[in-house]
């Protein structure tokens, strides 16, 4: 996405290399992020208390949710920050972003109740 032939005439060095490291950096807090809830995900419920398993239940809504935030701001960063529109007038998109993640997990969280 920053190869030096990709809107070589739209940015300076300067500003890709700025917009790189924001990319880069919202890109190493979601792999952190994603790597804690697969930890969290991964443990053997089975041999936890119920207060345990709540509070893994809380850190992993919490996890779920910085993902889903980081999810959101990379979207936009692409969308504004890398694919905004360009010197010469042209306009690039991508997909919308749809976040359902949580409100799926609400619904399938009740649904085991």
């Amino acid at each position: 996405m920053f190869g030096e032939e990709l809107f070589k005439d739209e940015m300076s060095d300067e500003e890709r290399e700025m917009k790189k490291i924001l990319f880069e950096n919202l890109q190493q807090q979601l792999i952190g992020y994603i790597e804690r809830l697969s930890k969290t995900l991964n443990q053997p419920f089975d041999y936890y208390s119920s207060d345990e398993l709540e509070k893994m239940n809380d850190e992993t809504m919490r996890f779920g949710i910085v993902v889903d935030n980081l999810c959101k701001e990379m979207y936009e960063c692409i969308e504004n920050e890398l694919l905004g529109p360009t010197v010469a007038g042209h306009n690039h998109s991508i997909a919308p972003y749809r976040s359902e993640g949580i409100e799926k997990a609400i619904e399938f969280g009740a649904d085991m109740v």
